[in-house]
């Protein structure tokens, strides 16, 4: 099968990013990620994105992109609870401990949503 050029430039630009991370460029990076977001939307990029955002403190910012990231794909144990995360920095409580709840019904041993809500008891 034939990838649309187009698509494995996303792919590839995704993939540059991660590298950029992992060599510590977090702007350039940031950079890379919008540019693949901007040829093919993805729960990944956007999470990604998110959660790059917010390691150089732009909170505002890293909530929107890991908000999108949860509604492109609201099953990912991993994005729903940065998603959750994300609620409870905005004072948003309530609504975090019902997505844990839900995340912890579907992947009932995923460890960081069971490790977050336990914070959230009494």
């Amino acid at each position: 099968m034939d990838t649309h050029p187009d698509h494995e430039r996303s792919i590839d630009l995704y993939y540059k990013a991660k590298e950029l991370l992992a060599s510590g460029d977090t702007s350039q990076a940031i950079a890379c990620l919008k540019d693949s977001w901007a040829i093919a939307p993805h729960a990944n990029t956007a999470f990604t994105l998110g959660t790059s955002l917010h390691s150089l403190s732009e909170i505002a910012q890293a909530h929107e992109w890991i908000a999108m990231a949860y509604q492109l794909n609201p099953r990912n144990s991993m994005i729903a609870t940065a998603h959750a995360r994300s609620l409870l920095e905005q004072g948003q409580t309530p609504q975090a401990r019902d997505l844990l709840r839900t995340i912890l019904n579907h992947t009932p041993t995923y460890g960081p949503a069971k490790q977050l809500l336990e914070a959230l008891q009494p």
